[in-house]
């Protein structure tokens, strides 16, 4: 008797509902702080990324040679 008293324990514990709020309010927690860490992030780098690429002075061209096609393309009209 005291076996099937401690089976219907066993079946109404692994019928329980187990909590939801907790851990759901945890993972929305985690991602909105990982989401304002890269808002952050950005924020940062745009801030200090003004003056970072190049220098200030006006530039210089670059001379580029075409070469012919050494690979003869189809005609698009076939």
């Amino acid at each position: 008797m005291s076996n099937i008293l401690e089976a219907t324990t066993h079946v109404e514990r692994e019928l329980a509902s187990e909590p939801l709020a907790g851990p759901a309010v945890g993972a929305l927690v985690l991602h909105l702080a990982l989401l304002l860490c890269a808002a952050y992030y950005g924020w940062v780098l745009g801030l200090f990324h003004s003056s970072v690429w190049g220098n200030q002075s006006g530039g210089q061209a670059m001379q580029v040679n075409l070469v012919s096609a050494a690979i003869p393309l189809s005609d698009p009209r076939l």
